[in-house]
């Protein structure tokens, strides 16, 4: 789990545009099986390169993540398919 992604998390928490507990997130992740990825000089290297499809900062640094990891690379952002990139899927999720 990208550490953009509860940055993102939290700031909506914050703002009052997500009703959840931090505290139950950050727990719930490795309860899951799941392990944190912070933000290394590789993936930021890789976001010098794209393309300015749109202003999300958070949907560009997890897409350089996304294609140091080879990774798969979910939004529920339908302008993220624009994105020219063949080094990397994207996916358009369905809210619930």
């Amino acid at each position: 789990v990208s550490i953009v992604s509860l940055w993102e998390i939290a700031i909506k928490i914050r703002i009052g545009k997500l009703a959840a507990n931090m505290n139950d997130i950050l727990a719930a992740i490795p309860a899951e099986g799941f392990s944190l990825l912070g933000i290394q000089p590789e993936h930021l290297k890789i976001l010098t390169s794209l393309p300015l499809h749109h202003r999300d900062p958070f949907d560009h640094l997890l897409m350089a993540q996304a294609q140091a990891e080879h990774a798969t690379f979910l939004s529920e952002d339908g302008q993220m398919n624009h994105h020219p990139s063949r080094e990397y899927a994207v996916h358009e999720c369905q809210s619930g």
